[in-house]
């Protein structure tokens, strides 16, 4: 098949969007598939010699309202033989790779983006069978393809955003609605994608709260699920380049160093008999962020350690108290990089996760032997088993409520299940072996893009 992509970024060009990472592994997969696949996303700050991207000679052209801006196109290929097109607009990011000298306006950027991508499909040969969007900054395209380009697809990966278009005019013949940019893209996509069966019934249940669950409510016909992949060429705890020692699900001493290195810099003691528990505390809600400091309140009056990762902007008084409180036995951990992240899921014997909608982070922990302590729900639980008693069956720690108690009582079983040694070492390497590959996903992406056509 002729797939396209239209999405906002894709890593590791631009990997902080939640597109991102989705976008790249799939498309990676579907190539695999013997699928074409070509990608197209803006350039923002990316510099194009840094990444061997040539510049073609012609240009597209988007309105807003009675302004016309000119977008240059810029060509590449990433090693797995996904081809690349980048567009990019000095009149809103500057100079390619350089910071824009203003901060951008998202609405601007989305209507401007979405056009150029759309008079690009249209002008591809061949013809793609299949154009998928990627969240707000992009469905505005699908509103916008040749009539003949029918299998129109809309991912949702930012739960959070609609796309406000902040006064700006939606381009001639398109109708706004009541959501913003997403809204356009949702009435003209044909299928809506989510990251997973369980989270797009949880987002087809009346009175989902958020803007966006109130929109993909009014699309629930067209909603469907599928889980979302780990890219096992980044997570791969036996090639991982950001590890001092590495393991595998036959051999898990490198485990056990990691572990011990995360406990020397963080200032904990070495003890490698007491379970070492991980919490990313990055883009929690308000909420989710209180709950986190009551769990870890209550948890830490266990014989346990706990590593708090913050992002760099993430405010830490509520938690500094704690480690007042539990001086060897809660450490913060303030970094937003990746080398950071790979190295406390790998040191880690459990990842708690406050929020279980949203990220893969469960799919990575259990890559890496941390044994995943988060509420059955969204892609968690479309993705993991509740262990049982005897640790036989099973390979995370699930709540079934979402109250504080509920998570507390999952995290203190996965406490529990530490001390039975030889169970929780088999039940440690069944969970490395699962298979959370973005091929089985990019298989029922090809089944639904088949039937579409």
């Amino acid at each position: 098949m002729e797939i396209l992509f239209i999405a906002s970024a894709i890593s590791p060009y631009d990997p902080r969007p939640a597109a991102a990472d989705p976008c790249a592994a799939l498309a990676k997969a579907l190539r695999g598939l013997g699928h074409h696949v070509v990608v197209v996303s803006p350039l923002r700050s990316i510099d194009p010699s840094a990444h061997s991207l040539a510049r073609r000679l012609s240009t597209l052209e988007a309105r807003v309202g009675e302004a016309k801006y000119v977008c240059e196109i810029y060509d590449g290929r990433t090693s797995g033989g996904v081809d690349l097109l980048f567009i990019g607009c000095q009149a809103l990011f500057g100079k390619p790779g350089t910071a824009p000298a203003a901060p951008v306006d998202e609405a601007l950027f989305a209507l401007v983006f979405s056009q150029a991508a759309a008079q690009h499909a249209s002008q591809l040969e061949p013809r793609p069978e299949v154009v998928h969007a990627h969240d707000f900054q992009a469905a505005l395209s699908l509103a916008l393809l040749p009539e003949e380009l029918r299998a129109r697809v809309l991912s949702v990966h930012d739960l959070n955003a609609v796309g406000e278009l902040s006064g700006h005019p939606l381009p001639a013949g398109v109708a706004s609605t009541d959501f913003g940019l997403l809204g356009v893209g949702l009435e003209a996509a044909r299928a809506v994608l989510v990251n997973g069966e369980t989270l797009a019934a949880e987002l087809k249940t009346p009175g989902a709260a958020g803007a966006v669950a109130r929109a993909l409510a009014r699309h629930a016909d067209k909603l469907t699920g599928i889980p979302d992949g780990l890219d096992a060429a980044s997570w791969n705890p036996l090639t991982d380049i950001h590890l001092g020692a590495r393991f595998d699900p036959a051999d898990l001493s490198g485990k056990s160093v990691s572990k011990g290195n995360i406990q020397f810099e963080l200032e904990l003691p070495v003890r490698p008999e007491v379970p070492l528990v991980a919490a990313p505390a990055q883009g929690l809600a308000a909420a989710e962020g209180e709950q986190l400091v009551a769990l870890a309140d209550s948890l830490l009056r266990n014989d346990v350690q706990l590593v708090i990762r913050l992002g760099t902007q993430d405010d830490e008084r509520a938690l500094s108290a704690l480690v007042e409180r539990f001086d060897g036995k809660l450490a913060l951990w303030k970094s937003d990089d990746d080398e950071a992240l790979h190295r406390m899921i790998a040191g880690a014997d459990f990842l708690l996760l406050p929020d279980g909608r949203v990220g893969k982070l469960h799919l990575a922990a259990l890559r890496y032997g941390t044994l995943p302590i988060a509420r059955r729900q969204g892609p968690v639980a479309d993705t993991t088993l509740d262990c049982d008693q005897r640790l036989e069956t099973g390979n995370a720690f699930l709540a079934e409520s979402t109250d504080t108690e509920g998570l507390l009582s999952a995290a203190q079983r996965a406490l529990a299940a530490y001390s039975l040694t030889q169970p929780f070492d088999r039940l440690r390497r069944r969970a490395m072996r699962v298979d959370s590959s973005w091929e089985r996903s990019a298989r029922r992406y090809e089944y639904l893009y088949r039937n579409l056509r």
